[in-house]
């Protein structure tokens, strides 16, 4: 039987280099030690022989023992310095080597606790963690989920809702044409009737039979608007409300209260977990390509439904007007208030998660229903109101390709700072309404179809807040063309002008730049 020929394996560069600059330094040491030898052997020719020789020779001598003496003192410091570097080049060596293998050891600590918090969290088997649930409500629902402050439950297509302990039912005003009297339902997607119209459907009223409370998901807070039997008294709605609240009320109150016990208590330290094993990851490693070689071993054990948790998790980095009622304030973010600054008045700490997560692509393999959710997000309206600024309205001359409109601007005529922070908030408070599987959709995913949807919503913010009687006018025509198209602070006027680029802004917590 023929042998195989052994493999060849020839040296790498590096090794070659190495060794060719041994060889070199070995040559220049042995020339150096031969010139030195022959000069000392010359100078001490007279001395040898005890003979009596020339001045000359005697001075060549000498000039021998001296450049013998240089040389040999030159080649000792450049040993000595050769040696401290290669003292400190292996100094260096060992220390990136301790920080690579610490880095190391608590990456594996990290992602140790990593699995055992997401056992947890997947034995826990959260109602509300579920995508079929979870994707469906709003960004204000999926926060509350998120941490811990879960107050609305659906069972069988009832809303139900815990307001001081005490189990509420969701309800509409409800008006019977026959008999043209008004009075509250339970809400039920089943609700189908020819005879009764339902009044305000988007509105948050519950009742517990007696009572009746409007409830803010923006602030997660209730209000008391009356009873029941105020509407009418002929229908007997108290009843039914109490009924349903005793035989599915109860399953309700079980869901709320397991969901924030889990959200507070194991999946809010997962959540940061998650966040060193990116952090550790980021300032440890050079560049996208080997930090994404830690991180996607983190993301490859994470199940779908945890995934759109971390996503939703750190798409609330905008602080909300009513953030410090739930959460600890701190005397930096008053100190930051004070000063003015407006990245940390808007952005709070989850602002790094989001960026840490969109640099490593952490959800680049995500699997949304694409086809079903970007013709959602295509038709998406927010209804932003910004009557409350002094707007400046300028036609940019161009129009809108995909409604034929004009192409606006706006400018806010007031201290760009200021009405920076205002904007920013008021477009947190609209866009918050919106479901979970769009939110993901906005602040996570980069393609052509989700850009020009972006643009679109956009204009038509822009369009139904320009002013006709307040108009104004760029003579700069290459500032004009700027501007409709990207938002920015013009330094010169100090002032903000919002243009069709700004949801896009918004959802990637940048600001407008200064120009």
């Amino acid at each position: 039987m023929k042998k195989k020929p052994l493999p060849v394996h020839f040296p790498s560069r590096n090794k070659i280099n190495l060794k060719r600059h041994s060889v070199n330094n070995f040559i220049k040491s042995a020339v150096a030690a031969s010139l030195c030898t022959i000069l000392i052997v010359i100078s001490l020719i007279p001395i040898i022989n005890n003979v009596k020789v020339s001045e000359s020779l005697i001075a060549l001598g000498g000039i021998s023992s001296a450049i013998a003496t240089v040389v040999i003192c030159f080649y000792t410091v450049k040993s000595v310095s050769e040696v401290i570097k290669s003292n400190k080049e292996t100094a260096a060596n060992n220390h990136k080597r301790d920080i690579k293998e610490t880095f190391e050891k608590k990456f594996s600590l990290l992602l140790q606790e990593h699995n055992r918090y997401l056992e947890k969290i997947i034995l826990s088997n959260n109602y509300f963690y579920k995508t079929t649930y979870f994707q469906n409500v709003s960004g204000y629902e999926s926060y509350a989920i998120i941490r811990g402050l879960v107050k609305i439950a659906a069972v069988d297509g009832y809303k139900f809702c815990m307001h001081n302990d005490e189990i509420l039912i969701k309800v509409d005003i409800v008006r019977n044409i026959k008999k043209n009297i008004y009075y509250y339902l339970p809400s039920s997607k089943s609700f189908e009737d020819p005879e009764h119209v339902i009044l305000h459907p988007d509105s948050n009223y519950y009742s517990c039979g007696y009572k009746t409370y409007h409830y803010f998901p923006s602030s997660n807070n209730f209000s008391l608007v009356g009873d029941l039997s105020f509407i009418s008294e002929s229908e007997d709605n108290s009843k039914i409300c109490i009924n349903l609240i005793l035989s599915k009320g109860e399953v309700a109150r079980t869901l709320i209260n397991k969901n924030n016990n889990t959200s507070k208590n194991i999946l809010s330290p997962y959540m940061r977990i998650v966040y060193h094993l990116l952090k550790c990851s980021s300032e440890n490693t050079n560049d996208k390509i080997e930090m994404k070689k830690y991180t996607n071993i983190v993301r490859s054990v994470i199940p779908y439904d945890i995934l759109m948790l971390i996503a939703v998790n750190a798409m609330f980095f905008y602080k909300s007007h009513d953030e410090s009622r739930n959460e600890l304030r701190r005397w930096s973010d008053i100190f930051n208030e004070l000063d003015n600054d407006i990245h940390k008045v808007l952005f709070n700490d989850y602002h790094k998660y989001y960026e840490l997560l969109i640099k490593c692509d952490f959800f680049e393999h995500l699997n949304m229903k694409f086809s079903k959710i970007i013709p959602r997000f295509s038709n998406l309206e927010l209804r932003i109101d910004l009557s409350y600024l002094k707007i400046i309205t300028f036609n940019s001359g161009k129009t809108v390709s995909s409604s034929g409109r004009n192409k606006y601007f706006l400018m806010i005529d007031e201290n760009s700072e200021q009405s920076v922070i205002k904007l920013y908030k008021s477009f947190h408070q609209e866009i918050m309404n919106i479901q979970t599987d769009l939110l993901i959709l906005l602040f996570y995913f980069e393609d052509t179809q989700i850009g020009h949807a972006k643009r679109r919503v956009m204009d038509a913010i822009i369009y139904s807040n320009r002013k006709t009687h307040l108009q104004g006018r760029i003579k700069n025509k290459i500032i004009n063309l700027i501007l409709c198209d990207s938002s920015a602070i013009l330094k010169e006027q100090n002032r903000l002008y919002l243009a069709r680029d700004f949801l896009e802004k918004y959802s990637k917590g940048k600001l407008p730049e200064s120009i």
